[in-house]
Parts: C-alpha cells; structure tokens; sequence
C-alpha cells in the first residue's frame, strides 16, 4: 500500500514549551533573551572537582531543575520515579507538558494524560531529540568503578538514564501518547530535524 503526502496540507502549532539555561518555560525563556540575559554561568565546583583536567569553567546548564517542582509532576512522581529519568528526559517531560496542556490535549481530570475525548492518543506522535542524551553518566560510573571497593556499584537504572531515545519515549509512555516514536539525533541540528520529520508524518496521515 503506497502512502502519499499532501504538500499543501498546513501544519499548525498549537502548543508550546520550553526548558532552557533561561528559564523553565517558553515565556521565562523568552523573557530573558528579551532582556538580553545569558544562560551561561559557573561549573559547580563539585562537578570540577571530579575533572581537574577541565580548562573551561563555565557551560549554558539549568541550575537547581526539579521536575517535582512542577504542580502536575510533583503530585504524581515521586524521587524514586526519577532514578530511571536522566535530567534530559526530564527536560522533554517538562517541555512536553507545557506545550500538551496550552494545546488543551491533557485530560482535563487528575490524570495526567492525552485526553481521548480530544484526539485519539494512537494519532499522538512523539518526536524529540537529544544532542547527548545521558552521556554524562557515564563520566560519573567510571569514576565510581575505578575507585573500586563499595564505590563500584553501577546503579541498576544507569542504562536507562543514558540511552538518549529516552527523551522521546518517556515522554511518549508518561503521557500515553501511542502513535509513532522516534529520536533523530543530528548534533545542533537536532531540533531542526525532529521538527521536520513531525511535519512530514502530519503531512501524511
């Protein structure tokens, strides 16, 4: 069976949101580069502390992130649902919620989930992408090996925290959205990349 898209088929946004070394949302973040701020600042010292060899100090991080801060999140997650989410998947969660809910698709209950009485959640893709992913775990866990004796204990979770398709796929599972999922992972152009690749599945379903 041939599939064909519909070039002239307009793909619309309806939801936004955003997490950024300047802010947890779209309106903070673009709040600050408004103001003409920047998202770079120090290395903690206790990240130093573990690559002395590191000649550059100061990275665009998002300092002090809690997924539990957020309303939604903090009334449904608990720490120990976030051992198995690395803070990028946490990043997209986030980010995925805001845009989900200014489009008016979450279930308007307690549950935090597609609202099948708006769309059907088999016709709500995911497509998010990560640079890294959950790279830097694996500085930390050689760290941890290479110390040797109690220190050694790799945790169990530590595969699920680095495979960078996790970003897409927690999102994805969280949300119960069951259609299409993918990561594309192209360096700076990532984001670029999953927005087309949405927009060419739109075009042709």
């Amino acid at each position: 069976m041939s599939v064909e898209m519909n070039p002239d088929q307009r793909i619309v946004v309806t939801g936004m949101g955003a997490v950024t070394p300047l802010g947890e949302s779209v309106e903070e973040s673009w709040g600050a580069v408004i103001d003409g701020q920047t998202g770079f600042r120090n290395i903690r010292e206790d990240i130093l502390a573990d690559y002395p060899q590191l000649r550059v100090h100061v990275a665009a991080t998002v300092p002090d992130f809690s997924l539990l801060r957020d309303e939604y999140f903090g009334a449904r997650l608990t720490e120990k649902d976030l051992r198995s989410l690395h803070r990028s998947a946490q990043f997209g969660m986030l980010a995925a919620s805001q845009a989900l809910r200014q489009a008016g698709l979450l279930h308007p209950d307690e549950r935090h989930e597609i609202d099948p009485g708006v769309v059907d959640p088999d016709r709500v893709g995911v497509r998010m992408g990560t640079g890294i992913g959950g790279d830097d775990e694996l500085g930390p866990t050689r760290v941890k090996i290479n110390k040797g004796g109690k220190s050694d204990r790799v945790m169990p979770t530590t595969i699920l925290r680095v495979l960078p398709e996790r970003v897409a796929t927690s999102v994805s599972m969280y949300f119960q959205a069951r259609g299409p999922v993918n990561t594309v992972i192209g360096a700076c152009a990532t984001g670029n990349l999953n927005i087309g690749d949405a927009a060419r599945l739109l075009k042709l379903s």
